[in-house]
């Protein structure tokens, strides 16, 4: 769900260009497999987080350029011994986390009286910092195994084979068993959960 049409636009480029640099690594079964695993991570890390209704692609824009970061640090002895395109590397990668926050938040001054007025948190800050975090441990366990050369690298994908699992499990298992009802998970008379 979009506030509207920027929004809807801002998102899209966003995935469109930062998905395909992913997907060309990836492959694009193992990026649906991604993508399906960051978005109930990223969500359920926002709820467990914040009991507010959110909005937005924004969780996965962060999961793309977590997954970045982790193709990166996955790559780095890879890209030889000259320091020139690792430093233009790091740059870049933090010049598009800058950009895009600067995008999004923008974004929420427009459709501030929209969702102040809908009980609705924007940006979700949660769900953005949960993408980022399942975008490297997943982009870890997802980058192609048969590239995998050294010790460094393998480590990296176990990390990530490990890491993403417990973290979904710890996750569930707070928000399901920890977390009580509160006003903003009424829509009508009746709550959701007993």
């Amino acid at each position: 769900m979009f506030f509207g049409f920027s929004h809807m636009v801002i998102g899209l480029f966003a995935q469109l260009i930062l998905g395909s640099v992913v997907e060309s690594v990836m492959g694009p079964l193992k990026l649906a497999f991604f993508y399906l695993i960051v978005m109930i991570g990223s969500n359920i890390f926002g709820a467990v987080c914040s009991s507010t209704y959110s909005i937005g692609p924004d969780p996965i824009i962060f999961a793309l350029i977590g997954c970045l970061f982790a193709m990166f640090a996955l790559y780095w002895p890879r890209m030889g011994d000259d320091w020139k395109p690792k430093v233009c590397m790091i740059v870049s990668l933090v010049m598009i986390l800058v950009v895009t926050i600067m995008l999004l938040v923008s974004q929420y001054t427009m459709y501030q009286r929209y969702t102040t007025a809908n009980n609705i948190f924007y940006p979700d800050v949660y769900g953005c910092i949960g993408g980022f975090i399942f975008g490297v441990s997943s982009g870890f366990m997802f980058l192609p195994t048969d590239r995998i050369k050294t010790k460094a690298e393998k480590a990296m994908y176990i990390v990530g084979l490990v890491v993403t699992p417990t973290l979904m499990l710890a996750l569930f298992l707070s928000f399901f068993l920890a977390s009580k009802p509160t006003k903003g998970w009424y829509i009508s008379d009746k709550p959701l959960f007993k």
